[in-house]
């Protein structure tokens, strides 16, 4: 990703994809990466610092910060997905059609299932 311009640590990388579809909780996005809260506030300070993300106070919940990602971050955010489109295009090219049919359908279920936890 480094190559690509993309200057961010691993355990950043799913928080951005994860805040593309929807603003969360730091508990919540502990929740949904299995990490302790530190190591998310770490992540997403760092986050904060480059500009990708804001940390803004829940309106109904004083305690809660809700996380977001900026203007360059949802930028960013597109920019990831696009190079994953084309990775996942190079993996699958030796397989047949129905072949790609089929693992995609799979990993698919297994995302979905993950987003169940």
């Amino acid at each position: 990703m480094n190559e690509a311009g993309i200057n961010l640590q691993l355990e950043q990388l799913p928080l951005i994809m994860i805040l593309q579809r929807k603003n969360l909780s730091q508990r919540e996005l502990s929740d949904m990466t299995m990490r302790d809260k530190s190591s998310i506030l770490r992540s997403v300070n760092a986050l904060e610092k480059k500009a990708l993300v804001v940390v803004q106070k829940d309106k109904s919940d004083k305690r809660k910060n809700i996380v977001s990602l900026t203007d360059q971050g949802i930028d960013l955010a597109k920019n990831i997905r696009i190079l994953m489109n084309r990775a996942e295009d190079e993996v699958l090219a030796v397989f047949s059609a129905k072949e790609r049919a089929e693992a995609l359908e799979t990993i698919k279920g297994y995302a979905d299932k993950l987003d169940t936890l």
